[in-house]
């Protein structure tokens, strides 16, 4: 069962925001996840999700420490 039908997120014009969200990403491994940001399917998955973002946002919204989350694409230098 889906949360949200195929229908509804074309009238909420989803792939706009997934362009702007993709946009803001640092470096094209962050560009190239977030391009396949896709809907939660089910309600269990997206509650742990929320829980989640809703943890690092009170995390950098109270000054607390948490690593730079904006860091150079270092996969080039990979050996594979």
């Amino acid at each position: 069962m889906n949360i949200i039908e195929s229908e509804a997120l074309e009238l909420l014009e989803f792939y706009k925001i997934k362009k702007y969200v993709t946009e803001l990403c640092y470096s094209n491994g962050a560009k190239q996840k977030a391009s396949h940001i896709s809907v939660f399917s089910d309600n269990e998955n997206l509650t742990v999700e929320l829980h989640r973002v809703d943890e690092l946002k009170n995390t950098l919204s109270g000054n607390s420490f948490f690593p730079d989350i904006q860091f150079e694409d270092f996969e080039k230098k990979l050996p594979y």
